[in-house]
């Protein structure tokens, strides 16, 4: 039998699930992924011999486990694949957007911070690094704004994103520029609105 492809009306609504999952509380993820199971077969009973041996795969020689398992959803064969070990993957799927985003936004308030130090305390350094700081800043400005109009519910996550970044951008700001952490706000200073905003430069030489 040839295999079968999902039609895009389906995929369209497995994107939808996978959006809604990564912005979700823990019991609402696990209401999707029953759900999930239920519409796909699983039925929460144990794996059969197919299931088995995907399961296997999945340990032993991961690459050789994506192939497979791709092959078994483009033919339609849900009962072959190791349920659990394709949820995780689409879990980290969603972690890794929301990982990626987080590592920018990192990057990003550092080098707000740096700018907003230097511009006020470190002349020599703002003279010396500010273009760069700037350029650094548009960048990542960039990558976020990729990441979030690839994944628009990720928007919701950015403000709880911010408040974790910053405590580690504080910490790295300091460093780069030799000085006592405590000489920084312990919350950041600016909204999401302000941090994602091209136009928005914080403190002037």
């Amino acid at each position: 039998m040839a295999p079968t492809t999902l039609p895009a009306a389906a995929l369209d609504a497995i994107a939808v699930i996978g959006q809604t999952y990564v912005v979700s509380n823990s019991e609402t993820q696990q209401a999707i992924k029953q759900s999930l199971s239920q519409t796909l077969g699983f039925g929460g009973v144990s794996l059969s011999a197919t299931a088995t041996a995907n399961q296997a795969c999945y340990q032993d020689d991961f690459y050789a486990w994506t192939q497979q398992t791709a092959a078994l959803i483009r033919a339609g064969q849900w009962s072959a694949i190791d349920q659990e070990a394709l949820a995780e993957e689409v879990e980290d799927l969603g972690r890794s957007q929301q990982d990626k985003l987080a590592s920018h936004l990192l990057v990003l308030l550092t080098h707000l911070l740096k700018l907003q130090l230097a511009a006020t305390d470190l002349p020599h350094d703002y003279a010396r690094a500010a273009r760069g700081w700037h350029l650094t800043c548009q960048a990542q400005r960039l990558q976020i704004a990729k990441v979030l109009r690839r994944n628009p519910r990720l928007r919701l996550t950015v403000p709880e994103e911010l408040v974790d970044a910053y405590a580690i951008a504080r910490l790295d700001a300091a460093q780069a520029l030799d000085i006592d952490e405590a000489l920084m706000p312990e919350l950041s200073p600016w909204s999401s609105e302000q941090v994602l905003d091209a136009d928005f430069w914080p403190g002037t030489p």
